[in-house]
């Protein structure tokens, strides 16, 4: 394929060392480097950050290429990485490891409190490599904050060791390849469209990508908007990773 060309073209004109990136290009790259072995000499680090990758696609790359991937976790406002199972300490699967050198991180109760390892809470974070706040936007960082930690809205627990384990999402919100897509502020963006009145959109699990964004979208009464019209203007008018994966049109 043209995709299995341009890594095998690349790799061999550049010879990286390690590729960063999420399961999905992961799960695409394991063809390409099945098929030309020598591809994989000299790569060192391998690391999926964005959603969980499977145990059956790291099973792969050790069985079949000799390769590891390390799973990490970082956000936008974190510059963007917080914790990763690094090659300095042993990963753990289902882990997205301990927190870096830079930065600490917190699991806290619906009302803030610190809890102990092995209870579930909503994750915070600290440290050198965090932003100072959003542009502009005194309220939003206000509320982004508590006593000097970022509330990341993602619920997860830490073990004895400090490694991150993440089990879900506080907010309302997509995350599409480690970017975060909010359904309401979609809604809002898709019913500018001339021939919307109503829009539902909430998030849908794709096996090989992970989260979507999906909708359910009613056009006005005699409207002729096909499915591929509406998706066309989508990416006229909104952000490549919050256009709608897959939609349902009625009227």
């Amino acid at each position: 394929s043209v995709r299995s060309k341009t890594v095998v073209g690349l790799r061999e004109q550049y010879r990286p060392t390690q590729i960063i990136s999420v399961p999905a290009i992961f799960h695409s790259f394991l063809k390409s480097l099945s098929d030309h072995p020598q591809l994989c000499a000299g790569l060192r680090n391998l690391t999926s950050g964005g959603i969980g990758i499977s145990r059956d696609l790291l099973d792969q790359y050790r069985d079949k290429l000799g390769l590891t991937i390390s799973e990490g976790y970082g956000l936008t406002e974190a510059s963007p990485v917080v914790t990763w199972n690094g090659l300095d300490r042993p990963p753990k699967f289902g882990s997205v490891g301990p927190p870096l050198s830079c930065c600490k991180i917190q699991i806290v109760d619906e009302k803030g409190m610190e809890l102990p390892s092995g209870e579930e809470g909503e994750v915070l974070v600290r440290g050198s490599n965090l932003f100072s706040g959003y542009l502009n936007k005194p309220d939003e960082t206000r509320k982004a904050f508590a006593e000097g930690w970022f509330k990341t809205g993602d619920v997860g627990w830490v073990d004895e060791e400090n490694y991150l384990t993440l089990t879900g999402l506080k907010k309302d919100m997509i995350n599409v390849f480690g970017l975060k897509a909010y359904p309401r502020e979609i809604e809002r963006l898709v019913m500018n469209h001339p021939d919307v009145v109503g829009a539902r959109i909430q998030g849908e699990w794709h096996p090989r990508f992970g989260d979507m964004v999906a909708g359910d979208i009613r056009l006005r009464l005699g409207s002729t908007v096909t499915e591929k019209a509406f998706l066309q203007w989508c990416r006229h008018h909104i952000s490549p990773y919050k256009v709608p994966r897959k939609v349902r049109l009625r009227e």
